[in-house]
């Protein structure tokens, strides 16, 4: 299995990575090859992902496309 990432998530363990995107294809319905692993703050400017998972200090961010615009998920209110 492979995905695409950045270099910064590189420190983060593969279980947490796992679980990571098995929550995201879970709770936000994509499929894994719409998942983006990082370690910047903000998700980059690209078309295909719809979900951009952001590892901060080895927790994960979970910012999701809506309306064509990235929302930090962590942060709606629920």
């Amino acid at each position: 299995m492979s995905w695409k990432g950045m270099p910064g998530a590189m420190g983060v363990a593969n279980w947490e990575i796992w679980k990571s995107i098995d929550f995201a294809t879970n709770h936000f319905g994509v499929k894994k090859e719409e998942i983006l692993l990082g370690a910047r703050k903000t998700p980059p400017d690209v078309e295909w992902c719809k979900v951009y998972i952001y590892y901060n200090g080895g927790g994960a961010e979970f910012w999701i496309r809506r309306n064509g615009s990235w929302v930090n998920w962590c942060y709606l209110e629920q």
